[in-house]
């Protein structure tokens, strides 16, 4: 939240992450564990397909931190954190933001997880090819001096 913010805001962003497995224990992984799958967040646009994603490190060194893993089981588990709009350099448009962690699919054959690509366990844009159910996250950057 917000949901919507203008151009040439300097307000903050509160973000609030809900994990929880469908039927039974899941593990995740992330890099750091202060800041736990809010650590580093990929910044889609939902207009413009031809738009780069961006990826944002929200915390910093994020992306040579060791992986940790955590479970996830049907108890949702939340994580909570911030950052500045204004660090996110966005356009005007509707964005989503999805943040890293890695499901642990030990059970799915590693052939069929290298077709979708062979660095989806990584931060990079592989990572988003990965079938995952998401909700939420989207918000609104509206013209210079304008809220929604």
């Amino acid at each position: 939240s917000p949901d919507s913010a203008s151009h040439d805001s300097t307000t903050a962003l509160s973000l609030e992450l809900r994990l929880e497995a469908v039927l039974d224990t899941v593990y995740i992984h992330y890099p750091d564990a202060a800041a736990g799958p809010l650590s580093i967040l990929f910044i889609e646009n939902l207009q413009d397909e031809q738009a780069p994603i961006k990826i944002f490190e929200n915390s910093e060194g994020a992306f040579s931190m060791p992986i940790i893993a955590d479970s996830i089981s049907t108890n949702p588990v939340i994580w909570s954190g911030g950052l500045r709009f204004e660090d996110l350099h966005l356009d005007k448009g509707k964005y989503r933001i999805i943040p890293f962690f890695i499901i642990d699919h030990s059970h799915v054959p590693r052939e069929l997880l290298n077709n979708i690509g062979n660095m989806i366990d990584k931060p990079t844009y592989q990572f988003l090819q990965v079938p995952t159910y998401r909700e939420g996250g989207e918000f609104i950057v509206v013209g210079i001096g304008k809220r929604k």
